[in-house]
């Protein structure tokens, strides 16, 4: 940009705020103007779903800015109020006679990102009352509306410029397209869409063919449909051709953009590389896999990923302007985000209980397997589903097919100085984002649960009924900042949020934050970096206060962003770990057990492995106030604990001598209790 246009852009910024503070306006919005200079589709039809619901739910006017090929599309699609047909290389007099016939809005939308000398000008001449610009160096953009749109895609951008309008939460209404339902479009169980708006954002035919070989043998009773431009069609016939499936063919009819519209409706899912058919799909409310080059900046056009919208990337890195490179994917990558479209679909309104295991079921300790075996069966006659989500590519609970792993994720070694990192770190990063994207609850496999039904554990349904609050979780007093008078830092000692036993709620905002987090910091981290020295923990001043080591890194970075952000707090309820009576317990949490039979007489000493297999077996063991216990009394003490986790250093002795089935079986034990299906394997 020109000195000389810098300086217009900052003069006429400064004259429209300096106007603002001498002319007063109501609040109430009834008119809206729409840029759309560059005559897109795409933006045309993502922001189609605002427009309806500004015209028709809220008595909204809406104008558009847009060039001449858009005026049918705006008009007879769309139903705006009015179109202002302006030539690409408009002037600066087209934008006075714009104005001039306009005469009165009380807000503008332009398209979003940095703005132009022209885009600055005809904000000043149309004197809106706000401007929902993410253009933060401006000061006549709503510094509201930019500090509520980061991290948004354009679909969230604009939800937040309703519920700005309004002045409160709307939810949006699918299917807004307005042509004819299009009943005689054929319809296809999977529309593919190889073509792009250039070649270098197009799939190549090779890579396109295998692709669909794939996809089509593996999905032999579904019927695909390959579409294409009219520019595209000689070139899709020869790939279906070429192909000779029976269940592939050429999509007919596709004359113009509007074609395209009744074919989607009618249709499953699309897979495209083509952003304009994905905010189709998107404004249909139809399922989608986008593939997109992964990048090294953040594209607002780019949806961000739901439960009927994936992204598949292809992993050759591009910054803004690059030539695009779509083919750097594996074929199972999009089968991958077909199964979690599928599962997202199939558990969007289930209660699950998530657990993870890295390698097969196969391989997993009997104890672990015994816990999983007792947790599906106390929930069996409730409606909870449980799964148990895995590394192990052969099972149908591979992790991709509900979540997808950043792209670091298997880079943790590298990244790491400690080797040791990896499992614990890969565990937070699956539980936290399935959390996030589903709801419910993540347990540890270590953990017994030894109720009948979540219902009945008090912290779930506290958390459930407490509408503000969207994370819950156990306190543990290893990771609870104290004062210099060693009180809590944080009242109930929020900070402490053990990892290992969590309830959320789907979408939770303060889950989506930690997750923001632990990407930047994964992205910054490389062997000759400490994590003491990530940038955010010093700028917060968190000094040594937060750390204890980087196997525990996510619990510094949870300190981190309540730090920054203490207004997250009022989302979180907690409850203790420990025994009754201990920090803040007010009844026996998860950490009961070690703490009142294997930490010594003050309850904080270092925990045994040896007193927890004492306590697990028939022996006289004395609690840590000295009372002497059989086993009968230990049960009766587990029968006032609603869930029992042993941390893994004191399983050590446990494992050791419970190393089969059989042991479970004829050993006298508290397993007996916690197990009741055990008698039933004799």
């Amino acid at each position: 940009m020109s000195q000389l246009s810098e300086c217009l852009i900052r003069l006429l910024d400064w004259s429209f705020v300096f106007i603002k503070r001498l002319t007063k306006k109501s609040n109430n919005v009834r008119h809206v103007v729409f840029f759309n200079w560059n005559g897109k589709y795409g933006d045309a039809i993502a922001s189609t779903r605002i427009i309806e619901f500004l015209t028709s739910h809220c008595g909204v006017k809406v104008s558009v800015i847009t060039t001449e090929p858009l005026r049918t599309f705006y008009y007879s699609v769309i139903q705006v109020d009015s179109v202002h047909v302006i030539e690409k290389n408009f002037g600066w007099l087209d934008l006075v006679k714009f104005a001039f016939n306009v005469k009165r809005c009380d807000a503008v939308v332009p398209l979003f990102g940095k703005l132009g000398v022209k885009d600055i000008l005809c904000i000043f001449l149309l004197n809106p009352n706000v401007v929902f610009s993410t253009d933060s160096t401006l000061k006549m953009s709503s510094k509201i509306f930019i500090d509520k749109s980061k991290h948004n895609d354009i679909y969230g951008i604009y939800q937040l410029v309703a519920d700005m309008v309004i002045g409160e939460h709307y939810t949006w209404v699918a299917d807004s397209l307005c042509l004819e339902k299009g009943g005689f479009a054929k319809g296809y169980d999977y529309l593919i869409n190889p073509y792009g708006s250039r070649k270098d954002k197009s799939l190549s035919i090779d890579r396109t063919k295998s692709l669909i070989r794939y996809l089509a043998a593996s999905h032999r009773d579904s019927q695909f449909g390959v579409m294409h431009s009219p520019d595209s069609l000689q070139s899709a016939s020869r790939l279906v051709d070429d192909l000779s499936m029976p269940n592939v063919e050429l999509v007919k009819g596709i004359t113009n953009f509007e074609s395209v519209i009744p074919i989607i409706r009618n249709s499953g899912l699309l897979i495209s590389v083509d952003t304009s058919l994905v905010h189709v799909s998107k404004v249909l409310n139809k399922d989608v896999v986008a593939i997109y080059p992964e990048t090294k900046y953040f594209n607002i056009w780019q949806p961000i990923a739901s439960r009927n919208f994936e992204v598949v990337r292809s992993k050759s890195l591009v910054d803004f302007g690059d030539i695009k490179d779509m083919n750097q994917f594996e074929n199972a990558d999009v089968n991958y985000a077909l199964n979690r479209i599928k599962n997202g679909n199939r558990l969007a309104n289930k209660k699950v209980v998530f657990l993870y295991w890295h390698s097969s079921k196969e391989d997993m300790p009997i104890a672990h397997a015994l816990n999983i075996l007792n947790l599906e069966s106390r929930l069996r006659d409730s409606d909870w589903i449980v799964i148990v989500t895995t590394l192990d590519k052969c099972s149908a609970d591979y992790i991709e097919n509900y979540i997808l792993l950043p792209p670091y994720f298997h880079k943790l070694i590298e990244k790491a100085s400690d080797p040791n990192v990896q499992h614990g770190n890969h565990s937070d990063i699956i539980r936290l984002r399935l959390l996030e994207r589903y709801g419910g609850v993540y347990l540890d496999t270590s953990t017994i649960f030894l109720k009948h039904d979540f219902e009945e554990v008090s912290l779930y349904k506290n958390f459930a009924d407490l509408e503000e609050a969207t994370l819950a979780g156990y306190t543990n007093v290893t990771f609870t900042r104290k004062d210099k008078k060693r009180y809590n830092y944080y009242k109930e000692a929020k900070d402490g949020l053990e990892l290992s036993i969590l309830y959320a709620k789907k979408k939770s905002n303060i889950l989506q934050v930690f997750n923001r987090e632990i990407d930047e910091y994964w992205k910054w981290k490389m062997p000759d970096k400490d994590y003491r020295d990530y940038p955010p923990f010093k700028e917060y001043g968190l000094g040594q206060i937060s750390f204890l080591n980087e196997y525990h890194i996510h619990y510094s970075i949870f300190h981190l962003i309540i730090t920054r952000q203490p207004e997250l707090l009022s989302e979180i309820l907690v409850q203790s770990m420990h025994m009754k009576g201990k920090e803040t317990a007010l009844t026996h949490g998860p950490y009961a057990i070690t703490d009142l039979f294997c930490r010594g007489n003050t309850s904080y000493e270092p925990a045994s492995s040896k007193r927890m297999l004492q306590c697990f077996i028939d022996w006289e063991l004395d609690s840590w106030d000295g009372r002497l216990t059989t086993l009968e009394d230990r049960i009766d003490i587990c029968k006032e604990i609603e869930l029992l986790k042993i941390p893994a250093y004191l399983r050590c002795d446990l494992e050791q001598y419970f190393t089969c089935l059989d042991d479970f079986v004829s050993k006298k034990s508290l397993y007996h209790e916690f197990y009741g299906f055990l008698d039933k394997l004799r």
